[in-house]
């Protein structure tokens, strides 16, 4: 990836090839899963069977990873402790991509150390190309585990602003008094396919009064379907409720 990014949502959203990570107590190996395509870049290997030869390999004695049938990325254990988490963060005017998601909304954005490569050598640091991964916030969670289990980084980024589990506050509603949970970072959740979160409820934004969904609609603020909340008075503050969802797991299991 070149050094100069786009801060801008999704700007990278296509510039992407799939990769599997692989972690040991030596190396962190990054491994591209798009097969060789064919005379005029058609066609080319299935996924699934560059997976297949990728395993095939690493299940050798001793197996030689240079010489692993896709293009791919090895970091020693010295290395595979710097890889840092570049979005989301808490200071965006530190970042790269200056708090934007520019992966896609809801990605997690991982940033590889610099190898020394020739290429860049010469070049000052904003011409340098520098290598991401993106990721799904389950699949973060499976990486920051699988870091801490090897002792590359113990905890894995502690400041950075991702969920490590779905603990979430849980408020009182208006109306009807129901539990209204607030996972944090609804959309890490909502990008990530094995993670259902729902509407659990609304806050107001002028006075944080909430609102569980039920309640919500028993009394119809909003219209019966929510599509005039934004507009609709609060019936604290007499201000508009503005629309600011909360949301919770739609099964709790859903994370296991």
């Amino acid at each position: 990836m070149p050094g100069k990014v786009k801060q801008k949502a999704d700007s990278q959203a296509k510039a992407f090839e799939e990769a599997d990570l692989a972690l040991s107590p030596d190396t962190l190996l990054v491994v591209t899963v798009v097969g060789k395509k064919g005379s005029f870049g058609l066609g080319g290997e299935k996924t699934d069977a560059v997976r297949g030869k990728v395993r095939e390999h690493l299940a050798k004695d001793e197996p030689n990873l240079s010489e692993l049938p896709t293009p791919h990325l090895l970091l020693a254990g010295e290395n595979a402790g710097e890889v840092a988490v570049e979005y989301p963060s808490d200071l965006p005017h530190e970042s790269k991509f200056g708090g934007e998601p520019v992966f896609g909304t809801g990605r997690i954005a991982l940033r590889l150390p610099r190898t020394g490569g020739e290429e860049d050598a010469d070049q000052p640091p904003e011409k340098q190309k520098a290598s991401f991964v993106s990721m799904t916030l389950s699949q973060f969670r499976r990486f920051a585990s699988a870091m801490e289990e090897f002792g590359f980084a113990r905890p894995y980024a502690p400041d950075a602003p991702i969920p490590r589990t779905d603990d979430a506050p849980v408020h009182t509603g208006h109306y009807t008094d129901a539990p209204v949970p607030e996972l944090a970072r609804p959309d890490l959740y909502l990008a990530d396919p094995k993670l259902e979160a729902v509407i659990a409820g609304y806050r107001c934004q002028s006075c944080g009064l909430i609102v569980s969904e039920d309640g919500r609609k028993k009394e119809k603020l909003g219209g019966a379907n929510g599509k005039g909340l934004a507009k609709a008075k609060c019936p604290k503050c007499g201000e508009k409720f503005g629309h600011e969802p909360l949301y919770k797991l739609a099964d709790a299991k859903a994370s296991d």
